[in-house]
Parts: C-alpha cells; sequence; structure tokens
C-alpha cells in the first residue's frame, strides 16, 4: 500500500498505523482516543478514517443502532447487518450485545 501523508503533520501513514486506527475504531474508540492513541491530530484521523469509509462508533445515529437491534432480534448475522448499515460486524456485535462475530 502507498505511504499517505497526513494533513497536518505531513508524516506519512504507516500501514501498521492503518492497520492501528481501523482496530482501535472498529473496538469502540472514539476519533478522539484513537488520534491520541496514534499521536495524530485528531483532523488528521477524520480524513484518513473517512477515505477509508471508517466512522467512530459515537458518531453512529441512534436510529442506526435501533435498526440494527430490530434485525438482530430478527436473526440475521451480524456481518449481514453490518453490510446492510455499512458498519463494522464488531459494532453490530456491540449493539446488540453478541459475544462474537
Amino acid at each position: 500500500m502507498s505511504e499517505t501523508k497526513g494533513a497536518i503533520t505531513g508524516r506519512p501513514w504507516t500501514d501498521a498505523e492503518r492497520v492501528e486506527m481501523r482496530r482501535l475504531l472498529a473496538t469502540g474508540s472514539t476519533m478522539r482516543q484513537t488520534a491520541e492513541a496514534l499521536g495524530r491530530p485528531i483532523t488528521t484521523v477524520q480524513s484518513m478514517a473517512s477515505r477509508a469509509g471508517l466512522v467512530a462508533w459515537d458518531r453512529i445515529l441512534p436510529s442506526t443502532k435501533e435498526g440494527i437491534l430490530h434485525f438482530a432480534a430478527q436473526g440475521w448475522s451480524s456481518r449481514r447487518i453490518g453490510q446492510r448499515f455499512k458498519v463494522p460486524a464488531e459494532f453490530v456485535d456491540h449493539v446488540a450485545g453478541r459475544t462474537g462475530a
């Protein structure tokens, strides 16, 4: 994967940082927490996450969470619900109170 420069610092993103950003956001970290963990400005992390199609859990609308619960109650898989709402399956598991993917 090619290096992408951070918007403010100009420091290139490594593949390991991208993987860590995805992991942190997929496991419930906010953008601010993710930025602090990576040692990056929050705006840089927001930009990189946006380009990667990621969103922090604290930014997901309550209506999306309600929809997740609705489909989980109907027995849909976390993966299928995640695809429908464009969120990670880990987030679906978290919202639905499931223990694993």
